[in-house]
C-alpha cells in the first residue's frame, strides 16, 4: 500500500500466480470504492494474458504502459490482447503517474501492477513512498 486516501497499491505480481493472488485479494473489497483505475506493464517474457483480462474486470479503465526496459512487453499488444470496455494505452510512465494520481478523489482506488522497474517513478511520486511508511495518508 503506497497510499489510503486515496487508495494506492503498488504490486510487483508480475507471473500468473502473483496476478491471480491480487485478484483474489482485491475481490473481496474492490466494490467499496468509488473509480478504479489499474495501471499495468510487464516484460516481454510473462505469459499473463489469462490472468490481466480477469484481474482487469474488477476495475473501471486499465491503462497499459512499458516498463522502459529493452526486454518491455508492448503495451499496445497487451491491450490488443485484453477485452474491457476502457481501455488506455500510454508510454510515457511519469506523466501517467502524475496525471491519475491528480485526477484521484478520497474514495477512489489505483492498483500499478507488473515491474519492479515502476518502483522508482511510484517512489519519486509518492515522496518516498518505500523509505517513510508514516506519509501513507
Amino acid at each position: 500500500t503506497v497510499k489510503t486516501k486515496p487508495f494506492v497499491i503498488f504490486d510487483v505480481g508480475h507471473n500468473a500466480q502473483g496476478i491471480i493472488a491480487t485478484y483474489n485479494y482485491l475481490k473481496c473489497f474492490v466494490q467499496q470504492y468509488n473509480k478504479k483505475t489499474l495501471i499495468v506493464g510487464f516484460e516481454s517474457t510473462k505469459e499473463i494474458i489469462e490472468e490481466t483480462s480477469k484481474l482487469s474486470a474488477l476495475f473501471d479503465e486499465v491503462i497499459f504502459t512499458e516498463t522502459g526496459i529493452k526486454n518491455s512487453m508492448s503495451a499496445k499488444q497487451l491491450s490488443q490482447q485484453i477485452t474491457h470496455p476502457n481501455i488506455v494505452v500510454n508510454l510515457k510512465l511519469n506523466q501517467l503517474l502524475l496525471h491519475t494520481s491528480n485526477q484521484m478523489k478520497n474514495n477512489d482506488m489505483l492498483l500499478i501492477l507488473g515491474s519492479h522497474y515502476f518502483g522508482g517513478a511510484i517512489n519519486q511520486l509518492f515522496k518516498n513512498c518505500f523509505d517513510n511508511r508514516s506519509n501513507m495518508s
